[in-house]
């Protein structure tokens, strides 16, 4: 899933400078860390979890998989062999699918993200 993701989003980020592939992996671990928190909140909300404690270990997961996504990225050259195999597979037809997706995810990921600050805000302070 990572790789799908990362070439997703080496495909929408424009080619003009050395960086492409470093900028790819941070938006990859940029909708990590929001999916994960997504799901570390509505799990304290469906649980019905008071103690502020778990909330602070889920940010400190939440910062561990974004540490852990970037090494993953960068051992061993695994973007080259990410972006050679999918670009064996596909050629230059459809990189505007892999655009598409990539735009989806960061917008959509970025969106509940502030949705569940929002209803984790009014779970814990009701106003």
């Amino acid at each position: 899933m990572y790789d799908l993701m990362f070439y997703s989003f080496y495909c929408m980020i424009s080619k003009r400078d050395s960086y492409v592939m470093e900028r790819a992996s941070f938006l990859v671990s940029m909708v990590s860390f929001n999916l994960l928190m997504i799901i570390l909140l509505f799990t304290i909300i469906l649980l019905s979890i008071e103690n502020k404690s778990i909330l602070i270990v889920s940010v400190i997961i939440s910062l561990v998989n974004g540490y852990f996504t970037d090494r993953y990225f960068k051992k061993s050259d695994k973007m080259k062999e990410i972006i050679s195999s999918y670009n064996k597979r596909n050629g230059n037809t459809g990189k505007w699918k892999y655009s598409l997706l990539a735009a989806f995810l960061f917008l959509g990921s970025t969106g509940l993200f502030i949705f569940s600050g929002i209803t984790l805000s009014r779970y814990l302070n009701p106003w």
